[in-house]
């Protein structure tokens, strides 16, 4: 893996997060069947922590006590994107929980996605998170995972970008990146990481984020690539509880729109969730 430099810091608008709807699954019987085997597994415990919390996405069903499925308009944070998050587009087989976008108009938008989030049902402060994923290839694809601050009185309270990958010509490299409020907007630094020889969608990785008091450091595969630190009052905001949203998006400011090229139904596949905290 090549590590990139800082590739973005500024000052943006200040996000709105939509709130989640009520859960509801929909069966699908050739989603896992499309999901290729391989790639990389993460280890059950790290040195000096415990599992605090998981999800392997073996049950029938989304698990109401820790995820809410969306049903709305793609969030603010999402950048512009095309697509209307709805449950439907949501189904669990085989162990793996899968997101599926496809072309469809809906509610005014024309683009059909899914995305979950543990709001209001789990939220961390401090530790390791592992993600293992397999997401999709093409232009206009946005597969994200992302850690939102919890607070009062504000619409945007911080957040930790575990993952984003920008299909297209950005579609070999991840993206890793932490933002916060300022002067009325959003200020944003990170960085991404690159493989040499293949696509991130070709097989499985697992994207994580350790986060501790003092910094924040992002890896894909237990290979670190960026380090921010959270020294500095601005940071308090980082020293509170965090909520984990998961999400494909399509088009949007970043990527662009779809193109004859990108291949429909695009999938983002899940295959377990893990957070670990020190004892």
């Amino acid at each position: 893996m090549a590590l990139m430099g800082i590739f973005r810091t500024g000052v943006g608008k200040t996000a709105a997060f939509l709130a989640a709807a009520a859960l509801t699954i929909v069966g699908a019987t050739t989603a896992a069947a499309r999901i290729p085997a391989g790639g990389y597994l993460s280890p059950a415990v790290y040195p000096g922590y415990v599992l605090a919390w998981r999800d392997e996405f073996s049950r029938r069903e989304l698990d109401s006590t820790k995820w809410q499925a969306r049903d709305g308009p793609a969030r603010a944070v999402e950048g512009g994107s095309l697509q209307y998050d709805r449950p439907g587009n949501l189904t669990l087989e085989d162990g793996y929980l899968v997101l599926t976008a496809r072309p469809e108009p809906y509610e005014g938008r024309d683009y059909v996605s899914a995305s979950v989030s543990t709001r209001d049902r789990q939220s961390f402060t401090y530790g390791r998170v592992d993600v293992r994923a397999r997401v999709p290839p093409g232009q206009g694809l946005w597969p994200s995972v992302r850690l939102l601050g919890i607070c009062q009185g504000r619409s945007f309270c911080g957040a930790i970008d575990v993952m984003e990958i920008a299909g297209g010509e950005r579609g070999d490299a991840v993206y890793g990146t932490l933002r916060w409020p300022e002067k009325g907007g959003q200020r944003y630094e990170g960085g991404s990481i690159t493989l040499p020889n293949e696509t991130f969608d070709d097989q499985f990785h697992v994207y994580s984020v350790i986060w501790e008091p003092d910094r924040i450091r992002w890896l894909v595969d237990d290979r670190l690539y960026l380090e921010r630190s959270l020294e500095g009052p601005g940071f308090d905001l980082f020293r509170g509880p965090f909520y984990l949203v998961i999400g494909l998006a399509v088009g949007g400011e970043w990527p662009g729109p779809p193109d004859a090229s990108t291949e429909f139904p695009a999938q983002l596949a899940i295959d377990y969730v893990r957070v670990f905290q020190h004892p």
